[in-house]
């Protein structure tokens, strides 16, 4: 079979350079004044990233030597923020801005955020950039010190890097992920295998740890490189529909890489009356249906029609064993193909879940 993806795939050359580096991070806490003070205290250390501006719900427009005075005068408690919005957002005299927010009364308590944007300028270099990533991680190490860190990601933005399954605990393609073994072992079948996947562990509190991951490179054909297989081997541990499966954004410099593999799908046949497109499937260990496998036979369950133009309703995998149908089930299943496997009488079952 000619494995195609969706006609509507962007293929746009870009630079490598991405268009942000987006840091995010939330954690509990009703304090949100020494919530900003920590933050703040941390973007202004390197002189190169110095505050110029400011502004909050109550000031349109605030300089460096005040920023002090208005952090004193944030709220320490849920009763002390009242109704009215409470945030500030900064600009620094490089390529950084940022802000934080309070949010005193959620469904799940009181919560405080810290987002950074780097928005690269044509004078600003790949180490810069880079730095300003590991910067970012340090936050997030002392914040988790501090504060219970309950999720954060450090990202690009429009930097490639797009074409891989997005995970539970992870943010499509970051850096970074906080979590702890209960949420781990809630969300995978195999939480070793969601540990393992490239990750080490930055810092560690309270059973929350902060997870990171290739942090010397910015997006692009190495991050994709790096990451691609610990995406797909984080997919076939999850539990049922906890990945999602996007139409991937694959850029000509990426495919090499995103279309690596000799394919572990045969063609079976298609039957007219059932619409219906078969596949077999033999593996040996260690051995996986490719990545670009998965995301043609979703363009086939999106579109309802082969590559061939043949309308499909169903789409069918049989492995020759159980085990090897077991172990590449999940992304399989969750993109909506019927998984099957010869027993040992040599009779079909299918596996469902």
């Amino acid at each position: 079979m000619k494995w195609r993806m969706p006609d509507k795939r962007k293929m746009k050359a870009e630079p490598s350079r991405p268009k942000a580096i987006i840091f995010n991070c939330h954690v509990k806490t009703s304090d949100f004044r020494r919530f900003a003070s920590c933050v703040i205290e941390a973007v202004r250390v390197p002189s190169s990233l110095a505050l110029t501006r400011w502004q909050g719900p109550d000031r349109a427009s605030g300089t460096s030597q005040d920023i002090d005075a208005a952090i004193s005068s944030l709220p320490d408690t849920v009763e002390a923020a009242g109704d009215g919005p409470v945030y500030l957002e900064f600009d620094t005299k490089g390529s950084m801005i940022g802000s934080i927010k309070f949010r005193p009364r959620t469904e799940d308590g009181p919560f405080s955020s810290a987002n950074l944007r780097w928005v690269p300028e044509q004078r600003d270099t790949v180490q810069a950039m880079v730095a300003f990533q590991h910067r970012c991680l340090s936050l997030c190490m002392e914040l988790l010190r501090e504060f219970v860190v309950y999720s954060a990601e450090l990202r690009p933005e429009a930097a490639k890097a797009l074409c891989v399954p997005e995970v539970p605990l992870v943010s499509g393609n970051s850096h970074i992920a906080v979590t702890n073994l209960a949420e781990a072992a809630e969300l995978y079948d195999n939480p070793d295998a969601f540990w393992n996947a490239g990750w080490e562990i930055a810092e560690e509190q309270n059973e929350q740890r902060l997870l990171a991951r290739d942090m010397d490179v910015l997006g692009g054909p190495e991050y994709l490189e790096r990451i691609i297989d610990h995406q797909w081997a984080m997919a076939r541990a999850a539990k049922p529909g906890e990945t999602i499966y996007d139409t991937p954004d694959v850029h000509p410099e990426e495919a090499k890489t995103f279309n690596r593999g000799e394919p572990r799908l045969q063609s079976v046949g298609y039957s007219e009356n059932e619409q219906l497109l078969e596949y077999s499937c033999v593996l040996e260990k260690g051995e996986h249906v490719q990545g670009w496998e998965v995301y043609a036979l979703l363009a086939i369950i999106q579109q309802g029609r082969s590559a061939e133009g043949w309308p499909v309703k169903t789409v069918r995998i049989v492995f020759l064993e159980q085990w090897m149908a077991e172990e590449e089930k999940r992304p399989l299943l969750d993109i909506g193909c019927h998984v099957w496997h010869y027993d040992g009488d040599g009779e079909l079952k299918e596996i469902v879940e």
